[in-house]
């Protein structure tokens, strides 16, 4: 008989009345406002409150490594070079109506988290900075790398970063641990136009 596996979660995240857990490749998420509670009630008749299993994994495995709530959607980053988004349907999110679909493709660092920002989100690769626009949005790609025009500038890893919504700023220190090396990236907008971006 098969037994039941267990595996590490690596990323978990409050969504939509929902509790979000990622473990390699699956989503999974709690019934609707009730936090610890992962079960159907009745599998022959699945309704809208019904917790969410999902994988995100199809030509290619691409385990999860962060779940970040962002305008009407989750963004799920991965180790595998793509970004997804956690769609619904007429505003929910349930088993009825719920769509995981792969909207980009970069490369994404494992040791730090998307940012949100400006009300932009940001993500961080191994010598870069990405902007990620969402798919409603974007006009052609999804992402965009910030730092292409200073190439190699940005470390291979980070330690921490922080944002100060105050100073539109970005803060990442690099390294494996904590250095004296602080990276800053300024995003200044007016309205929904970009007006500084260094």
């Amino acid at each position: 008989k098969d037994k039941a596996k267990q595996t590490s979660i690596k990323a978990i995240s409050y969504y939509r009345d929902r509790l979000f857990l990622a473990s390699e490749d699956t989503l999974v998420s709690s019934r609707l406002g009730d936090f610890d509670n992962f079960f159907l009630d009745d599998p022959a008749n699945i309704t809208f409150r019904d917790p969410l299993d999902l994988k995100v994994s199809s030509n290619v495995y691409t385990p999860i490594t962060f779940l970040q709530p962002f305008k009407d959607f989750l963004f799920l980053g991965t180790s595998g070079d793509t970004q997804y988004e956690l769609m619904g349907s007429e505003n929910q999110i349930s088993p009825l109506t719920a769509e995981i679909a792969p909207t980009s493709f970069f490369p994404m660092t494992e040791d730090m988290s998307p940012l949100v920002m400006n009300n932009n989100l940001f993500f961080f690769a191994k010598n870069r900075l990405y902007i990620y626009f969402p798919s409603f949005e974007a006009t052609g790609q999804q992402a965009f790398e910030l730092s292409q025009h200073v190439p190699e500038y940005l470390p291979d890893n980070y330690w921490t970063s922080t944002v100060s919504t105050s100073h539109n700023m970005i803060f990442a220190v690099a390294g494996s641990s904590p250095s004296n090396t602080i990276f800053c990236y300024k995003n200044q907008t007016a309205g929904d136009q970009i007006i500084q971006n260094a």
